[in-house]
C-alpha cells in the first residue's frame, strides 16, 4: 500500500477526509451559487468550514444568492479554507478515488490529496469571506419538501427574464396564517398556486428572485420532510430537512394586484384530457414558431380544433376530444405557452374556461377533491387571431 504524499509545507490550519463522491457532489451543488464574474474575488471561491469533529460545511455566495451544505467528514484539525469554485469543481469531477483528504497552509492553498496524486490550488484567506446576511425579524413558516417543490414547478416558468422590470423576474410568495401562495408572470401569462400549511408565525410578502426558486428546484425531492421557511424585510432562507439552506436577497418593489387579472366568470368552459392537449400543443409549436407561436383553438361540439400555421413552415390541424359547454368560440394562445402550463400539471384532466376572443382564458387542472385552499390556476393572455 503506497502511502500517502506529502507534499505541502508550513503549518496547516484545516485537515479533513472525506468520501470523493459527498465532496464533489457538494461543492458542484453549492458552486451553483457562485459567480465567475463577481467583481470581488473572494466571491469567485467556496468556502469549507469543519463543523465538529464529523462534518465539513460547504458554502458558495454572490452576496444575492448563497447555497450551503453539509458533507460527512473526519476532521483531524478544524479550520477553514477559501478555494476557487471553477477549479475545485472541475479537479474533483476528474478524479476517481473513493476518499480525498483536504489541508490549506499559511499560504491558504489548498491540498487535495487523491490516491497517488497531489495537487495544490490557490486560494485566499478564509477570514475574508464576507459573512451570509443576517435574516433578522423573520415570518417562519414550514412547507413539506414535496409540495414546495411541486409550488416552484408549477409557478416559476411564468417569471418574466426581462431585467428591465426586475420586479416581474421574480416569485412573489404570499404568506398569511393558514396558507402560502406562489405567482409568477411576465405579463404574458401568471401562474398561481396556493397551498394550505399549518399556523405561520406572521404573515409577509416576499418577492424572490425566479434563479433562487430555480436553484431551491434542483435541491428539493418529493419526500414529506418539512422544509423550515424564514422571510425577512431583505432576505429569505430556505432550510432543507438534510440542513441544506438556501438563502436569497428579495427583490424590492411592489408586485402587481395578480388577483385582478384573474376573471372571475366565464361564459364557456372547456374540459380536455391534459396529454392529448400537451401533445397536440407541442406539434403546433413546430410549426408555428415563425409565426409568433400563434395557435388556434375553434371550439365544438365534443372536439377541440388546434391550428397552427406559418407562411414558411407549412400547418397542422388537430381535433382533441373535449366537453364543451357554452358557445363556439375561436382563440388564439401562443402554443409554448400552453405546453408550459399544461407540463407542470399533474391532474389527468384539465379546465379551459373562456369569455370572447380577446380576453384572459384561465387554465387550471381537474381536482375535485382540493379545497378551497389549495388552488392551481394558470392565466393565458390570447393573441389577436391574425
Amino acid at each position: 500500500m503506497t502511502e500517502t504524499p506529502e507534499v505541502w509545507t508550513g503549518e496547516t490550519t484545516l485537515q479533513a477526509r472525506c468520501s470523493r463522491k459527498d465532496l464533489t457532489d457538494g461543492v458542484q451543488t453549492a458552486a451553483r451559487a457562485v459567480s465567475g464574474h463577481h467583481p470581488l474575488p473572494m466571491l469567485k471561491n467556496l468556502m469549507v468550514t469543519s463543523e465538529g469533529m464529523e462534518s465539513l460545511r460547504v458554502l458558495g455566495s454572490d452576496v444575492d444568492l448563497s447555497i450551503s451544505l453539509s458533507i460527512p467528514a473526519s476532521i483531524s484539525s478544524p479550520g477553514a479554507l477559501s478555494v476557487p469554485a471553477k477549479l475545485f469543481a472541475e479537479l474533483l469531477g476528474s478524479l476517481n478515488d473513493e476518499s480525498i483528504q483536504l489541508r490549506n497552509d499559511r499560504s491558504h492553498s489548498t491540498h487535495v490529496i487523491a490516491g497517488h496524486g497531489s495537487y495544490r490550488l490557490v486560494g485566499l484567506p478564509p477570514e475574508d469571506y464576507p459573512p451570509l446576511p443576517e435574516l433578522g425579524d423573520a415570518v417562519e413558516v414550514s412547507i413539506p419538501q414535496g409540495a414546495l417543490r411541486s409550488m416552484i414547478r408549477q409557478t416559476a416558468f411564468a417569471a418574466s427574464g426581462d431585467e428591465t422590470r426586475p420586479i416581474l423576474t421574480g416569485v412573489l410568495m404570499d404568506v398569511t396564517a393558514d396558507t402560502v401562495t406562489l405567482v409568477a408572470t411576465d405579463t404574458h401569462r401568471l401562474a398561481v398556486r396556493r397551498m394550505p400549511v399549518e399556523q405561520a408565525t406572521g404573515a409577509a410578502k416576499a418577492i424572490i428572485p425566479a434563479r433562487a426558486m430555480n436553484e431551491l428546484l434542483r435541491v428539493l425531492t418529493d419526500g414529506p420532510e418539512p422544509v423550515q421557511i424564514y422571510v425577512s424585510a431583505s432576505q429569505a432562507l430556505f432550510r432543507l430537512p438534510s440542513g441544506l439552506g438556501v438563502q436569497t436577497r428579495l427583490i424590492e418593489g411592489q408586485y402587481p394586484n395578480y388577483r385582478r387579472v384573474v376573471p372571475q366568470e366565464s361564459g364557456r368552459q372547456v374540459m380536455l384530457c391534459t396529454q392529448p392537449l400537451l401533445a397536440a400543443a407541442k406539434r403546433a409549436a413546430i410549426i408555428a414558431r415563425t409565426n409568433a407561436d400563434r395557435m388556434v383553438l375553434t371550439t365544438g361540439e365534443g372536439v377541440v380544433t388546434i391550428v397552427a400555421e406559418a407562411q414558411d413552415e407549412g400547418k397542422t390541424q388537430e381535433d382533441v376530444e373535449a366537453t364543451c359547454q357554452g358557445e363556439s368560440l375561436q382563440i388564439a394562445f401562443n402554443a409554448k405557452f400552453i405546453a408550459e402550463a399544461l407540463g407542470v400539471i399533474d391532474a389527468e384532466g384539465i379546465y379551459l374556461d373562456l369569455t370572447d376572443s380577446l380576453k384572459p382564458a384561465v387554465l387550471r387542472p381537474v381536482q375535485p377533491d382540493a379545497g378551497p385552499n389549495d388552488t392551481h390556476l394558470c392565466v393565458l393572455m390570447p393573441m389577436q387571431l391574425t
